[in-house]
């Protein structure tokens, strides 16, 4: 069995299609979504960094997906609960990071692994931008700009504001998490924009940035430099570096047989 772990075992806050319940529909009978109370000798544990120490660290993966060392480097603000719990995940046999960025941050605890989230490139991917547009009562003739995000320091919300009074020309698509939209909806109306706004105040991408390169949407960076420059064609970006889901799932089913193998 493998056990996915995430926070407060909430897979999908909003709805999303999120890695957890993406994995337990691929993997079918092989995994459950659970704090785990007794484990098997081949059981693998998926464990959510901010859930801390994990209690079987010999079966467990810990995934550092957690942003907060990058926000106590470029917010200078603390975190000092969530720094310690994340701190203690790193018992867990198996690291694991989404990006070489992040590697920074945990190379004093031992051997870690750059392993993909993945993205539904079937459902996030370009399409008629004049056809949507209709479907969505969008304008045909000005230049469409996506946004997502929190209001978050983070996020850049407050630089979003000043970008948008100085650019009045543009049409603004601006979607607060809180809202909560479907899946095809969030992919249609990224597909029918000309560009997504980046502000964000931290290096690492965010799932909605790599959909973003899924559609093949042009970035504006406004925000931080990024972890890697998005050359030409945003979703090629994606492909090569293996964030489509069917190349993803691949990556981990064979990660975690290595793991079960060497339990």
């Amino acid at each position: 069995m493998i056990y996915l772990y995430p926070h407060n075992c909430k897979s999908s806050g909003l709805g999303e299609d999120t890695f957890w319940t993406w994995m337990k529909r691929e993997l079918k009978n092989t995994v459950k979504i659970a704090n785990p109370k007794d484990i098997q000798s081949k059981d693998i544990i998926l464990n959510y960094s901010i859930n801390g120490k994990p209690k079987y660290p010999r079966q467990t993966i810990t995934l550092l997906w957690e942003l907060y060392p990058e926000m106590v480097f470029q917010l200078q603000q603390s975190f000092t609960r969530e720094m310690i719990l994340i701190k203690n995940s790193t018992s867990a046999r198996w690291l694991t990071v989404t990006s070489e960025l992040m590697l920074l941050y945990y190379k004093d605890y031992g051997y870690i692994d750059i392993l993909p989230i993945g993205i539904d490139t079937e459902l996030f991917k370009p399409a008629d931008k004049k056809e949507l547009r209709n479907k969505y009562n969008l304008p045909q003739d000005k230049k469409i700009i996506f946004w997502f995000g929190t209001k978050h320091k983070m996020k850049g919300y407050d630089l979003l504001k000043q970008y948008m009074i100085q650019n009045p020309s543009y049409y603004y698509i601006v979607r607060l998490k809180r809202n909560i939209i479907p899946q095809k909806q969030l992919s249609e109306l990224m597909a029918a924009s000309d560009y997504f706004l980046r502000t964000s105040r931290l290096r690492p991408f965010y799932v909605i940035e790599w959909e973003a390169m899924a559609c093949n949407l042009p970035f504006i960076n406004i925000g931080i430099e990024p972890e890697f420059v998005l050359n030409g064609d945003t979703r090629t970006n994606l492909l090569k570096r293996k964030w489509d889901r069917k190349t993803a799932l691949n990556i981990w089913k064979e990660y975690i047989d290595d793991c079960v193998s060497n339990l």
